[in-house]
């Protein structure tokens, strides 16, 4: 399970999948589902938006990348889906986040 916590953490703003996970570390997709839920208390997709929101709050904070840019660099593919997810874990939308934090 560190391994491909480990992957995801690096690879967070590619496109990732349940499945490719599971088979590059030897498991079954339900196994390895189960699995990792049971170790990190969340679900392989609730940590995966996790680090994304994480890199695209770093982003928010100190770059000039328009919101798009900054959805597409941490893994989204959908800029109306990213907004919808970050307000979710933040309680802000990425503009009210950056105005709010930004130095």
């Amino acid at each position: 399970m560190e391994m491909s916590l480990s992957f995801i953490k690096e690879f967070y703003y590619k496109e990732l999948k349940l499945k490719d996970i599971a088979s590059m570390v030897g498991y079954s997709t339900s196994y390895f589902s189960r699995t990792f839920s049971d170790t990190y208390g969340a679900s392989f997709i609730e940590i995966l938006i996790d680090i994304r929101i994480k890199h695209a709050k770093i982003l928010l904070k100190k770059s000039d990348l328009t919101i798009v840019e900054i959805s597409e660099k941490v893994g989204f593919n959908n800029n109306s889906y990213f907004s919808v997810v970050f307000k979710k874990k933040t309680g802000l939308s990425p503009m009210q986040y950056r105005n709010f934090y930004s130095e």
